[in-house]
């Protein structure tokens, strides 16, 4: 089911980045709209206005970075079959960030077959022209935010979502106990 809308506007950037992890795993983070609270580690705060729920269309999330610049953001669209979500800057109390009110974000997870991994495409569609240099530092940002996304779904799920497995020196102790057992050698020599 596709709840509400967020049609593409005149200026926009796209970034994108593969997460090491099935579609369903990222997904259960950035379907709650509060996630920048947990994965964003530039936020010192993101809660939802009263009466807001994590997944309604037309709550309000109020995000409070670091930095002290407060923006609020209206949920358009929360697609579980699509894993889709779409929101809109209402308001920024950056003067330097005018061209962002009214600005619409999409992210979009799209499944890697061939490696179990997901694509995760980030667009911003600006209300309001855009110079080029402006809109290559909100791609930088964006870039920076997936980057942060995938560092936090690693924590959570260990090294790339048990698609890597790391030894652990116990690991390593039984591996060589076994090896030495069975009368085989590591040295490369024999």
């Amino acid at each position: 089911r596709v709840h509400g809308d967020c049609t593409p506007m005149a200026t926009s950037c796209l970034a994108s980045a593969v997460m090491p992890l099935s579609v369903e795993m990222v997904w259960e983070l950035l379907r709650e709209f509060t996630f920048p609270r947990a994965a964003l580690p530039d936020v010192e705060s993101c809660e939802l206005e009263e009466g807001g729920q994590p997944t309604a269309i037309g709550s309000v999330r109020v995000v409070k970075w670091e930095t002290g610049v407060i923006e609020h953001h209206r949920l358009l669209l929360v697609s579980d079959l699509y894993f889709r979500l779409g929101w809109r800057v209402i308001s920024s109390t950056d003067p330097a960030a005018a061209e962002l009110v009214n600005s619409t974000h999409r992210v979009e997870l799209k499944r890697v077959t061939e490696n179990a991994s997901t694509l995760v495409m980030w667009t911003v569609d600006f209300a309001q022209r855009v110079d080029g240099a402006r809109v290559q530092a909100v791609m930088d940002n964006l870039h920076m935010q997936l980057a942060d996304i995938r560092d936090h779904l690693q924590q959570l799920h260990g090294v790339f979502g048990m698609l890597v497995h790391t030894p652990s020196e116990d690991d390593l102790t039984e591996l060589l106990s076994r090896n030495a057992k069975a009368g085989g050698s590591l040295d490369s020599d024999e």
